[in-house]
């Protein structure tokens, strides 16, 4: 029970962090890397890049008062559907999701947020 959580690099700038439950196996992913624009992150800025990325049931939420934009999108590895949240702070993009199974847990997280 409770959570595990590690980390790994990914490329020059990148980050990756794992938080899933001991129990149920159920995870989110935290992935961060540099980022030369300001936030906030929007649908329109995300299709510039990924013109094929589905975005869906998407809003703007408040993370400890950085702006994000909450949406669900489909994995295609996987064809499942997932939660995102994609904003930028302090020079760093930001994404995370998670699958359907997740859902409390990134709920927690996204309400709970808060920068130190």
């Amino acid at each position: 029970s409770g959570f595990k959580a590690g980390s790994f690099k990914e490329g020059s700038n990148g980050e990756v962090i794992i938080v899933q439950d001991g129990k149920s196996g159920s995870g989110i992913q935290i992935y961060s890397t540099a980022f030369d624009e300001t936030g906030p992150m929007t649908k329109e800025r995300i299709m510039r890049d990924l013109p094929d990325l589905k975005i869906e049931n998407d809003r703007q939420i408040n993370m400890d008062g950085v702006p994000a934009l909450e949406f669900t999108s489909i994995d295609n590895r996987e064809s499942k559907v997932t939660k995102e949240a994609w904003f930028v702070n302090a020079g760093r993009l930001y994404l995370i999701s998670s699958f359907p199974e997740a859902g409390e847990l990134m709920e927690k997280i996204l309400t709970g947020w808060q920068w130190r």
